[in-house]
């Protein structure tokens, strides 16, 4: 018991997390978590808890509200009479008594059990429907079942790797006001325009006292602005 409860962690009702979490253990949730969840063991979430993202771990018993992205067990997973789950569901075997909204892939089987309802896709070997269950949607059973969930796991990968195609999409975007910048480029050179037309103006006027100076001197001499203001003392 000692040793159970040592590699067992627990979050309470009153916790509230967000992230990214992982757990080389066993793991109680009944409290709020909302990010990727990850346990290498058991994983039981129960009916005060509340738990969104993606959950990842060897075995689950849901009992709470789940509104979840994927749901990736490797062993079983039991979803009790008070639990409301939504989401892709990808495990071993499945035991639904509670309410699903979900695309199930079960490699191993699924059982319906009385007050179960089910809503979406099916893919399992083998299925057994007690009678008080209630499924809609479409179901693929067979030993040819995990050949035709081919299609919706790629969806899944798709969906896994679409976060980093917004982020390109996004940045595309962003280099369209790079246009914008040169348009509001274009009103600068106004700007630019009269500093022009300043240094100019600047311009003849140092070109006429150079005149002054060269028709003083006689003769022809590179003077740098400073020189220049410096021989107009010269007369």
């Amino acid at each position: 018991m000692s040793n159970a409860s040592s590699n067992k962690t627990v979050l309470g009702t009153d916790c509230r997390l967000t992230g990214e979490l992982s757990l080389d253990s066993d793991a109680v949730i009944m409290g709020h978590f909302k990010g990727v969840l990850r346990v290498s063991g058991m994983l039981e979430i129960t009916e005060s808890a509340h738990v969104s993202g993606t959950i990842i771990a060897g075995g689950a018993r849901l009992a709470g509200a789940i509104d979840a992205q994927v749901i990736r067990i490797a062993g079983a997973l039991e979803i009790t009479n008070t639990a409301k789950v939504s989401g892709t569901i990808l495990t071993g075997t499945l035991r639904l008594a509670g309410a699903a909204e979900a695309d199930v892939i079960a490699e191993h089987g699924t059982e319906l059990l009385p007050g179960a309802q089910l809503n979406g896709q099916l893919y399992t070997t083998t299925l057994a429907v007690v009678e008080g269950a209630v499924f809609q949607g479409e179901v693929c059973v067979g030993p040819k079942a995990m050949q035709n969930a081919a299609a919706l796991l790629s969806e899944i990968d798709q969906a896994a790797a679409s976060p980093g195609t917004p982020a390109a999409e996004t940045t595309q975007p962003a280099e369209e006001p790079a246009p914008q910048w040169e348009e509001a480029a274009e009103p600068t050179e106004p700007a630019t325009q009269p500093v022009q037309t300043v240094s100019a103006s600047l311009n003849n006027m140092l070109q006429r006292r150079r005149a002054r100076i060269l028709s003083a001197s006689g003769g022809v001499r590179p003077l740098a602005t400073g020189n220049i203001h410096g021989a107009q003392r010269q007369p």
